[in-house]
């Protein structure tokens, strides 16, 4: 697990850079993981503060739906790891794709702790089209990634009730 957290910690640092260099005079609002439900494939997604300014209420939280997206292949190695993964799946299918998505969680956590999205960035992992694992995994992330406001708008904005 080690290999891949690298690999999508390296890869995640390198779309941020092209992210940046690309929209120099735009903020980052919003980062987000995206994956399949069977954790093999993996992209990272891009929301500007201008570009959520101009959306309804509900779009800092449905990252499948931000226009801008990573086209780089920064995210090539970790990919690799994560689709070899899903295929051997040693310990079973679910705990391939918990374990696999608590790394994805662990490296945006990092990667905030070392500053290096600001406080109000929206932060996400989650699935393209999730089924109900993917659901319970990424309204978990959610409160692991992103401060109390950002929690409290996404409950009311999405309508989240505790299992």
């Amino acid at each position: 697990m080690d290999s891949l957290k690298q690999a999508v910690k390296t890869g995640a640092e390198a779309t941020l850079r092209a992210f940046r260099e690309a929209h120099p005079q735009e903020v980052l609002a919003g980062y987000a993981f995206c994956t399949d439900d069977d954790l093999g494939t993996l992209s990272a997604m891009f929301a500007t503060k201008e570009f959520l300014d101009r959306s309804n209420e509900h779009m800092p939280f449905v990252p499948v739906d931000w226009p801008l997206s990573d086209a780089t292949d920064s995210l090539d190695d970790a990919n690799s790891l994560l689709m070899q993964a899903s295929l051997d799946q040693p310990n079973g299918y679910e705990a391939h794709v918990r374990t696999s998505f608590a790394c994805l969680v662990e490296v945006l956590q990092e990667l905030k702790e070392a500053g290096t999205f600001d406080g109000g960035v929206v932060l996400q992992v989650t699935s393209t089209d999730p089924g109900p694992l993917l659901r319970e995994l990424a309204d978990e992330a959610i409160f692991l990634l992103n401060n109390k406001a950002t929690q409290d708008a996404w409950r009311r904005t999405m309508n989240w009730k505790p299992a």
